[in-house]
């Protein structure tokens, strides 16, 4: 054996023993791994060039050496080159393992839900999947709604305007369609959802779509709710204000018309305060009143003679009916003319003399198409001396303020006998 023979010799067992872990390797993996397509020809180019050089030699040791070599370079070129398919079947079971984890997940997750309205339904807009969710938040069983379109979950108006095809349209089109709107639940009440539309993509491209809201109900009532208590207190402010400005007029009033009418500073004091006292009885019957609530006439007219003490007497006579009713605009200045009138009376006319006789009648008439409240003050067995004349202030009130302010038909006249007045309210919804 020459030195040729060994040299090819020694580089054909160096080759073989290289491959021996790497094709061990593709026969456990079942793949060549990171060997590139170029590195199988140079190490197959450097093996024909052996079995060349041995073939030029007749050397069948090197020839046959380098071709157990080259089988062997074959057999990790096969592994290289084959399609990948063999450990499909051992990953495949796993695979299907995860995806059923996935689903179990998906499905424990939603039948947990019970906050939110989770459905599905077909591209016809038929429900397909019903979840305890939308079970909870409409109320109907998932026997009774499979099948049936979502027409079903919508208010009238909205199937009227064709809001279950337009808003399935819009999700098709745009990949969502937002679900904002009142709901009908099986019993026919209303559930306010806040929500959404999508469509579920399959590989044979649009299944249906899926429909998930959040009933929020309780939370849109109790908007609406403060949205009308902000209204209100709103409103209250305004008639704060009003009634406000209305007070501190009539004060003014009052405080002008009887530093005119009296002499000293004690009987401004007397007059003063009892005229506060009339406004201050009007303010608290005006006082719980809310909106457009009205006062009885007769709690108006009883209030200011019990004021004076008079309500209970034998010889005041009271007669009318019992619900005529007064808004609050009218109340205030209608209360401080009786308070003139019953005033008078204490000092000169009826209320003073022991023969003296009251009577006040009133009635509900109708006069120019409208109804009138017209009340009748009659005094009657007095003596009037020339002083019981009513204050210039009272006269003006009633023959003046109320005809201006409420629209009003009014009679004062001092008899012989005493004091006649006569006041025609009207009663109708003008302002």
């Amino acid at each position: 054996m020459d030195i040729g023979t060994v040299v090819g010799l020694l580089a054909a067992a160096c080759t073989t023993l290289s491959y021996v872990p790497q094709l061990k390797k593709c026969w456990e993996t079942g793949s060549a791994g990171d060997l590139s397509l170029r590195m199988f020809l140079i190490l197959a180019t450097g093996v024909a060039l052996w079995i060349g050089y041995g073939i030029l030699r007749s050397d069948w040791v090197i020839i046959v050496a380098n071709a157990v070599s080259l089988m062997l370079l074959s057999g990790i070129l096969w592994f290289k080159l084959r399609p990948q398919t063999s450990s499909a079947p051992a990953q495949q079971p796993a695979d299907g393992q995860a995806l059923r984890r996935s689903e179990e997940r998906y499905h424990a997750v939603v039948e947990s839900t019970r906050d939110y309205a989770i459905f599905t339904t077909d591209r016809a807009g038929r429900i397909a999947d019903w979840y305890p969710g939308a079970a909870a938040v409409f109320g109907w069983p998932r026997e009774e709604i499979l099948g049936q379109p979502t027409d079903v979950l919508f208010v009238p108006e909205d199937r009227i305007a064709n809001a279950p095809r337009l808003e399935l349209e819009t999700a098709a089109a745009k990949g969502v369609a937002p679900d904002v709107r009142w709901h009908q639940h099986k019993d026919g009440s209303r559930v306010f959802i806040e929500g959404k539309v999508v469509p579920i993509a399959g590989i044979h491209g649009q299944e249906g779509f899926l429909k998930i809201g959040q009933d929020i109900t309780a939370r849109r009532r109790a908007e609406r709710a403060l949205r009308r208590s902000e209204r209100h207190l709103q409103v209250m402010v305004r008639e704060l204000q009003h009634r406000t400005r209305n007070v501190l007029a009539v004060v003014q009033a009052l405080f002008e018309s009887t530093v005119r009418e009296v002499e000293s500073p004690e009987a401004f004091r007397r007059s003063f305060s009892t005229r506060l006292a009339a406004l201050s009885r009007v303010q608290g019957l005006l006082a719980p009143l809310k909106g457009d609530e009205t006062l009885r006439f007769e709690d108006l007219l009883r209030g200011e003679l019990e004021a004076h003490g008079a309500d209970l007497y034998s010889y005041v006579t009271l007669d009318g009916p019992a619900d005529v009713r007064l808004k609050s605009r009218q109340v205030q200045i209608l209360a401080l003319a009786l308070h003139e009138l019953a005033t008078n009376a204490v000092k000169y006319g009826a209320l003073l003399s022991p023969a003296g006789r009251l009577a006040v009648r009133w009635r509900v008439d109708r006069t120019n198409d409208r109804d009138e409240l017209e009340v009748d003050w009659l005094e009657t067995g007095v003596d009037m001396p020339p002083a019981a004349v009513l204050s210039g202030y009272g006269r003006e009130l009633i023959e003046r303020a109320l005809p201006y302010q409420l629209d009003a038909r009014t009679l004062y006249e001092l008899t012989a006998d005493g004091v006649h007045c006569t006041i025609a309210v009207p009663l109708d919804d003008s302002e």
